[in-house]
């Protein structure tokens, strides 16, 4: 709004009609109009009865824009930082992965290395025995060896989808389970173990390969013995739902936090324990097995208490399909 006032009186000299009042207000812009050939002064008022809102809105858009612009940009920097901080601990895992690897298969090359240079010096007078008990030092460390190398591989297979199992044949789990834990307990416990078997599925007939099945259950007993103290007691347990089998390896080990559980079936993660370097392994093991369950159209969960144990439940359907 504007008017053109007189200096003296203020009296309007023209206003804009209909929108200023007699009484011009006084917070206005004010300017002279020596143009003017008058007697008297005049004086340019202009009143802006809106000002804040309108220069608010002249500038919304661009207040709008730039909030999105600074969300992007946060939005980006957090992103960036999980990133980060997701390859350093991918970084560490694979180190640590390749430092175990390293030592898993030095072991056994040494151990070979040994019994063979000992068979090298061996003569006529050197006992059958002794030489039997050498090769088979060397037979043992090297199967050793190869279990490890194939299960690499076969993690590599997996994350290049060429990873393909065989389910043509029916297995009773029940059976295979009592089989593979039997032998595994017999050629690898150093420590008494007390295993608990409760195989109480009234139909564990299932369309499984029973390679990898077996290689499943090694995982999960050798995990609950490694993992357990001086008295390990391992419990198996398998029961039927309307849909499949439930089959449930429980320990009495030292158990894992929440956060650890949540990373479990992760490629290379090992569960810390500590200053203590005893337990053995690459951190593919519950990698392998998730997957394999997976192909058989199941899957497995964990529940774990820190210092009372651990417990896996494996589902598997009778009608899976590859």
């Amino acid at each position: 709004e504007f008017a053109i006032i007189e200096c003296g009186n203020r009296s309007p000299l023209y206003k804009k009609e209909g929108t200023i009042s007699d009484k011009f207000p006084m917070s206005c812009h004010t300017t002279g109009l020596s143009c003017i050939w008058q007697t008297h002064c005049y004086n340019l008022e202009v009143y802006f009865p809106d000002k804040q809102k309108f220069i608010i809105l002249k500038l919304l858009s661009w207040l709008i824009i730039s909030v999105i612009f600074l969300l992007i940009v946060i939005i980006s920097f957090a992103y960036i930082v999980k990133v980060i901080v997701k390859q350093k601990k991918l970084s560490e895992m694979k180190n640590d992965f390749i430092n175990n690897m390293t030592h898993e298969f030095k072991t056994p090359i040494s151990t070979i290395s040994m019994a063979s240079e000992v068979l090298l010096k061996a003569d006529e007078k050197t006992s059958q025995e002794r030489l039997k008990k050498y090769s088979q030092v060397i037979f043992d460390e090297n199967n050793r060896l190869k279990l490890q190398v194939e299960r690499v591989l076969e993690i590599a297979q997996m994350d290049k989808h060429d990873f393909k199992i065989d389910k043509k044949d029916q297995e009773n789990v029940n059976d295979i389970i009592r089989k593979t834990v039997d032998n595994l307990c017999m050629e690898h416990c150093q420590r008494p173990v007390d295993i608990i078997y409760k195989l109480n599925a009234e139909n564990p007939v299932i369309k499984i390969d029973r390679l990898h099945f077996k290689n499943v259950i090694n995982n999960l007993i050798d995990n609950a013995y490694k993992y357990s103290g001086d008295k390990p007691k391992i419990e198996i347990s398998t029961h039927n739902t309307p849909e499949g089998v439930i089959i449930t390896v429980h320990d009495n080990g030292i158990g894992m936090s929440t956060e650890t559980q949540k990373q479990i079936f992760n490629k290379f993660y090992r569960l810390p324990t500590g200053n203590i370097h005893n337990v053995k392994g690459f951190g593919l093991g519950l990698y392998y097995v998730k997957n394999i369950i997976e192909q058989h159209d199941g899957s497995i969960k964990v529940s774990s208490e820190l210092n009372r144990g651990s417990r896996f439940d494996i589902y598997l359907p009778f009608g899976n399909t590859n």
